[in-house]
């Protein structure tokens, strides 16, 4: 069976999430990877802020689930300058993987212009990722 990667509705608590997993898991599919990519708030920082990262949920469903863990900072923020500091907070509450929108040249994007990093960036921020990863004693 394919892999299916079940992304939290910016609505959705981390139960409904797990209880959409289980439905997957109880139908015989047992790749599944839970993606957290915010929350809506009454308030954020800023008018191009989509929703909120809910980093809390990481740990949160490490505890009570045995599924991995993605997050993706760029649907929450909507905004390629927080990309990188949220990826790094994801990498170290323990996620298992991250999915980032990167283009090579984000301005002529046809579509999510403000969100996708350009790939020169991503490439400088790579070597942070794996010194978090192994500051909190994982392995790259």
């Amino acid at each position: 069976m394919k892999p299916i990667m079940l992304k939290r509705h910016y609505s959705a608590s981390l139960l409904d999430l797990l209880g959409a997993a289980e439905y997957i898991l109880y139908e015989g599919n047992k790749r599944v990877i839970l993606c957290e990519r915010g929350i809506t708030a009454p308030h954020t920082h800023r008018s191009s802020s989509r929703f909120l990262l809910e980093l809390q949920v990481v740990p949160a469903a490490h505890e009570i689930t045995h599924l991995p863990v993605a997050v993706d900072p760029s649907q929450a923020t909507f905004w390629r300058e927080w990309v990188e500091p949220l990826s790094l907070a994801s990498i170290a509450t323990g996620c298992d993987s991250l999915m980032l929108e990167i283009h090579p040249d984000p301005p002529n994007a046809a579509i999510n212009l403000l969100k996708a990093v350009p790939h020169d960036h991503f490439s400088s921020f790579v070597p942070k990722i794996k010194s978090i990863i192994v500051c909190i004693g994982r392995s790259c």
